[in-house]
């Protein structure tokens, strides 16, 4: 997960990341370029333990979405269409909602 300044660094990446929000992540894609170094994909791994869906695009850099972006884009859409939410009848979300 490189970010900004030194973040990519596994000691700093420590400390700007908060675990508890990534814990909760239920479902993610992660797009990195094979320039960004294995590193970052072993410590995403590590921070959500349902990753779904790794992409390692050859030749791309820090940048991939703005470098390969029609091939990001094609893989997040992809992606997005797979995710089912499951819906609530109109009861259901004002029932909820007068309850609190």
């Amino acid at each position: 997960m490189p970010g900004y300044g030194r973040t990519d660094r596994p000691r700093e990446a420590e400390e700007y990341t908060n675990v508890a929000i990534s814990k909760r992540l239920v479902r993610l894609l992660d797009v990195l370029g094979t320039m960004s170094g294995s590193s970052a994909l072993e410590r995403m791994r590590a921070f959500v333990p349902d990753l779904r869906g790794v992409h390692l695009l050859e030749g791309a850099g820090h940048f991939v979405q703005m470098e390969r972006r029609d091939e990001v884009n094609n893989l997040l859409l992809r992606f997005l269409s797979g995710i089912r939410i499951p819906t609530r009848t109109a009861e259901q979300h004002f029932h909820r909602r007068s309850s609190t």
